[in-house]
């Protein structure tokens, strides 16, 4: 009896490898097949009316850099008059999310190379707060979403952390995109 409890306490010590992290995050638009809706040319040409050519301000800024990620990425994708666009790969239930309420979620925030910030997937309990808690870009996306939805939110950096960011993890001026489902 002994040597199979030895046996396996050394199986399981092997199969533990240190240092071994997960395998990079792999963001919505990359992982999930998405039924592809009407002329991506024509949602091309959409985006590109909303481009500045010669931006002078940081929102501008924002607004082509997010513009050239949509379009590179070919997502297709819902703006709203702040600036935030927003994509939702699967459509929840329920009653539309309003002003302080609750909600649960699993997220992944990146920057626009796909560096991870921040992230929920790995704890044991989701995010749970109420709308208007968040950042604004949150807060004004959830408010056309329900429960169950799956959504990226690519957020300007006004409607996120702003000139100052926040030191050692968001730098200034800093556009960032979360996947979210709630």
């Amino acid at each position: 009896m002994r040597l199979i409890w030895i046996s396996l306490l050394l199986f399981g010590i092997s199969a533990c490898k240190v240092g071994d992290e997960s395998p990079p995050y792999l963001p919505y638009h990359k992982t999930l097949k998405i039924r592809q809706i009407g002329d991506q040319d024509e949602m091309i040409k959409n985006l590109y009316q909303d481009y500045t050519s010669s931006p002078t301000t940081q929102s501008q800024k924002d607004q082509n850099q997010i513009i050239d990620y949509l379009t590179d990425n070919r997502i297709t994708a819902i703006k709203l008059p702040s600036g935030v666009y927003f994509k939702i790969y699967k459509y929840g239930n329920g009653d539309r999310y309003y002003q302080s309420r609750a909600f649960t979620a699993r997220y992944t925030g990146y920057f626009m190379d796909g560096e991870v910030f921040d992230s929920n997937l790995d704890h044991a309990e989701p995010l749970q707060k109420r709308v208007g808690e968040m950042i604004q870009g949150w807060n004004e996306t959830m408010l056309h979403l329900t429960r169950k939805a799956k959504v990226s939110m690519f957020i300007p950096s006004h409607l996120a952390y702003g000139e100052n960011g926040i030191k050692g993890v968001i730098p200034p001026n800093t556009v960032l995109i979360f996947d979210v489902e709630f």
